[in-house]
């Protein structure tokens, strides 16, 4: 089972990139926030996989996502590089089920 990790994330750098690519998924800046204010958890990908650290957690409305981020200049900030609707699996994961 894979264990979730401690990160620190105080805020999100956004840029052209990033925004635009999180938009394709229906990443908003707003949806990426509102999941990191309620309590996410933090997961490291396997060795080799992209998309590394990640965090998996609920929105505003209950919604689970899963986000992708990176670590941006300053320490405790971060950047969404993508991210989609958690699947069944990935919200075991977050519930500690699997």
């Amino acid at each position: 089972m894979q264990h979730s990790v401690e990160i620190d994330v105080v805020d999100f750098r956004w840029d052209e990139g990033n925004l635009a690519h999180c938009a394709r998924h229906d990443v908003t800046p707003v949806v990426v926030v509102e999941v990191k204010d309620r309590a996410p958890q933090f997961f490291l990908n396997d060795p080799g996989q992209p998309g590394s650290p990640f965090m998996i957690g609920p929105d505003a409305s209950g919604r689970f996502w899963t986000i992708i981020i990176l670590p941006a200049e300053n320490v405790g900030e971060w950047k969404a590089i993508t991210g989609w609707p958690s699947d069944n699996a990935e919200i075991r994961k977050y519930n500690g089920e699997t």
